[in-house]
């Protein structure tokens, strides 16, 4: 095991799939290996739902004294 086994170990259980939702993620993915249009939808939603998000707070001023 290495570095990357136990950084995905750890991203599997954040996620707490179930089986179900673990084989409908990799369907997903062998298909959009394959499939061009699928993988510029999954582009553009990303690009949607990266420009919905709302910008980080802004970190409170200095005190000047």
């Amino acid at each position: 095991m290495n570095n990357l086994c136990d950084e995905t170990r750890r991203q599997m259980a954040e996620l707490c799939w179930t089986a179900e939702q673990y084989q409908k993620a990799r369907n997903i993915s062998e298909h959009l290996q394959d499939c061009e249009p699928c993988a510029q939808a999954l582009a553009d939603y990303q690009a949607l739902q990266s420009a919905l998000q709302p910008p980080p707070a802004a970190e409170p001023a200095a005190d000047a004294a």
